[in-house]
């Protein structure tokens, strides 16, 4: 395949791609972040049981892969070069480039790779990025409040 195909292959996935339904996600999530970003929630899972999320650090490590730090992109979370691999990945399968089957074995690999890391985070003590601390928690502090 010659380059200029490849790429209308992959505009023409875009394009296909592009709705109104996924356009509505796309604003309510936005509005979702917004809203966390301006309250100072960060994680909402965090927040609300007090354990980070297999994906914490993640927003902090492609922002800085963006800056190119990398350095400071691993440390906030490993897999953070997944994303991106996963979204080309994504486009080649719609843009018929690899087949299903071939995009369903890659991401089985990168979420088996999530959850190992997650894993080791949450295991290694020095890590400060994943922590646990359920009484932190905000149903935690619903809970004290309750029967208190």
């Amino acid at each position: 395949m010659n380059p200029k195909s490849f790429f209308l292959s992959l505009k023409k996935a875009i394009k296909k791609n592009i709705t109104k339904d996924n356009l509505l996600i796309i604003v309510a999530l936005s509005f979702v972040v917004a809203t966390m970003y301006i309250s100072h929630i960060g994680c909402p899972i965090k927040y609300m049981t007090g354990v980070s999320c297999p994906g914490c650090g993640m927003t902090r490590a492609v922002f800085s892969a963006i800056h190119l730090d990398f350095h400071k992109a691993f440390s906030y979370h490993p897999m953070w070069w997944s994303l991106p691999v996963l979204v080309f990945t994504w486009l080649f399968m719609e843009a018929d480039l690899i087949t299903k089957r071939t995009f369903r074995v890659i991401l089985g690999l990168f979420l088996i790779m999530f959850i190992l890391v997650y894993a080791y985070r949450m295991y290694d003590g020095t890590d400060t990025i994943v922590t646990a601390s359920p009484r932190d928690g905000f149903l935690a502090k619903i809970k004290g409040w309750l029967t208190s």
